[in-house]
């Protein structure tokens, strides 16, 4: 299977107000099977970079009293995905 790359373009960060009462921060898929080096998914180092980030934005988001959501996917330990 031949591998490709696909660039997709990035915008510019803008400053953005969001109104606590009205938003939520989702948080999907960071699992240990995907982010640790033992997980039978691991996705490598440049996965494992967006914990510390991660980590700020949700120290961030519970100081202004918006909650977070985990999104957590559940499969049998033989199941494909």
């Amino acid at each position: 299977m031949a591998e490709i790359t696909v660039r997709l373009p990035v915008p510019e960060p803008r400053p953005l107000v969001l109104d606590p009462a009205y938003t939520a921060l989702v948080v999907v898929d960071v699992e240990n099977e995907f982010l640790r080096p033992a997980g039978r998914r691991y996705l490598g180092e440049r996965a494992e970079q967006i914990l510390a980030p991660l980590a700020r934005l949700l120290e961030r988001t519970r100081a202004a009293g918006v909650p977070v959501v985990y999104i957590h996917s559940v499969r049998d330990p033989d199941a494909a995905e």
